[in-house]
């Protein structure tokens, strides 16, 4: 398997929890404990199909220029030093710290789990 594959395989046996990932012969399913790829599925050491499932809150600690409607500042570090320039230092803290303390809450984590 190339390590463009593995990565994120692993990657996401590590967020599902599903422990480590490893590559076989196609179909091969084995009582180890392990996570299995056949083709393009994964397989559990059930030896049924996963579906893994989840969401995203990239978007809370890695803001990007479209979130703001930029066009030219699109990297976290870029739409930083834009808000520096325009408000200041003191601003573009006060700025982030609500963000990151109001962007995702208390009552969206719940949700999230209530819909699981």
């Amino acid at each position: 398997m190339s390590p463009l594959i593995r990565f994120p395989t692993v990657l996401l046996a590590i967020l599902l929890g599903a422990g480590p990932v490893m590559s076989r012969s196609p179909g091969r399913i084995g009582d180890d404990g392990f996570v299995t790829i056949r083709g393009h599925e994964l397989i559990g050491p059930d030896g049924k199909v996963l579906h893994p499932r989840g969401i995203n809150l990239g978007g809370w600690l890695v803001p990007e220029g479209y979130m703001f409607g930029f066009s030219r500042a699109i990297a976290p570090w870029q739409i930083r030093q834009v808000f520096k320039e325009l408000v200041g230092t003191e601003a573009d803290n006060a700025f982030w710290r609500r963000w990151y303390d109001s962007f995702i809450t208390h009552d969206d984590i719940r949700y999230i789990r209530a819909t699981e």
